[in-house]
């Protein structure tokens, strides 16, 4: 739980093929979901923080729960986890 890096222990291949399925095409963008994929067990019990609208809304297709404010301050995210 909480903020941390995220290091893959091997290719996120399943990962990177869910978010170009789902529509995400630059890079930043998608490794952004990919990790978070990769991260998460279930991504209805993870929160997506992004500013970026695009990765936004393809999170919330995959399951990812969004902040519900357009402005995020990382700390309160952090007490959510």
């Amino acid at each position: 739980p909480g903020i941390g890096w995220t290091v893959p222990d091997r290719p996120l291949t399943n990962e990177l093929a869910i978010a170009l399925d789902a529509g995400i095409s630059s890079g930043e963008n998608l490794w952004h979901v990919a990790s978070a994929l990769y991260a998460a067990e279930d991504p209805w019990q993870v929160l997506f923080a992004t500013l970026d609208h695009k990765p936004e809304s393809v999170a919330r297709e995959i399951g990812f729960q969004i902040p519900k404010n357009d402005s995020y301050d990382i700390f309160e995210i952090a007490k959510l986890t």
